[in-house]
């Protein structure tokens, strides 16, 4: 059975995308990118956006055209999209087999597999679900960098922003899976990592109680696998307009103010920071 498995939206989403290829891998799935080939299509979506929400509906009624011609055995949606809309997709788009939320995506094998016997099951699970990382992955950014999602959902709630519907509340993953997880990246190669969230410097504050950033930081550059190539350099901006600076190397570890060019191996992107100025205290 070929699949042909369609991502789209933002690197968080990216890196559920390769989790539920690793799953379908190891359940004996094979991959394409043609979709004349294909024989089933999942459709990992997003709906932050109205440009990311048209592009996602677009594209699944373009699957569901070839489902209806009877081109393909199975469709599958899963991703922001599919949670914020979960019941009304199947009424409006009926060729839509089966529909997993955000927080559903290790059923990905179990829902493709009931499809093709002929059952619809949708999965839709407690979107405050704690995330879980250290999972295998199929990286599909070619090999030398891969992202690292350290925490799922956000508390910011903003009136203008879907996030909290469709992620759920801020979740960290705890600091031993992210290990795990970056270990089985660098023994795949794996030189970079791009550390993501929707708010990277408040890693670690829900499950430890304060903010874990500089440490994790620290012990994926202890990490046998990165010690010898990683140094990490960046700046962080403050919403005080003012900038963090830090920079990591094995053996070493220093937080200071002031300004950096970027040159690290671990990556934490700009984003937006917690009111108190941004601080990893």
């Amino acid at each position: 059975m070929k699949v042909l498995f369609i991502s789209l939206g933002c690197d968080k989403n990216l890196v559920d995308s390769e989790v539920m290829l690793g799953l379908l891998s190891r359940h004996g799935y094979e991959f394409t990118d043609d979709e004349e080939e294909a024989e089933a299509v999942v459709i990992n979506t997003c709906c932050f956006i109205s440009d990311a929400k048209e592009e996602s509906v677009n594209t699944i009624l373009d699957m569901a055209e070839r489902r209806k011609n009877g081109q393909l055995q199975a469709l599958l949606v899963t991703g922001c999209l599919a949670q914020r809309y979960s019941e009304e997709m199947q009424v409006e788009i009926p060729e839509v087999d089966a529909v997993l939320g955000t927080t559903a995506i290790d059923a990905i094998a179990d829902a493709l597999d009931e499809v093709l016997k002929g059952q619809q099951h949708n999965y839709i699970e407690d979107i405050n679900k704690a995330p879980q990382g250290g999972r295998h992955r199929v990286v599909t950014t070619g090999g030398y960098y891969a992202y690292l999602k350290i925490a799922e959902g956000c508390d910011k709630h903003c009136t203008y922003c879907i996030i909290p519907k469709v992620r759920g509340d801020y979740r960290s993953v705890p600091m031993e899976q992210l290990l795990k997880e970056a270990k089985e990246l660098a023994e795949g190669g794996v030189k970079e990592l791009i550390l993501v969230a929707q708010e990277t410097t408040l890693y670690g504050k829900d499950i430890y109680g304060e903010k874990k950033l500089p440490e994790l930081l620290k012990k994926l550059a202890e990490t046998e696998e990165y010690g010898k190539i990683l140094r990490s350099k960046g700046m962080l901006p403050c919403t005080d307009g003012t900038w963090m600076y830090f920079d990591l190397v094995p053996g070493e570890y220093e937080i200071r103010d002031g300004k950096a060019d970027f040159t690290g191996r671990i990556c934490v992107p700009q984003g937006i920071l917690p009111e108190n100025g941004g601080t990893f205290s």
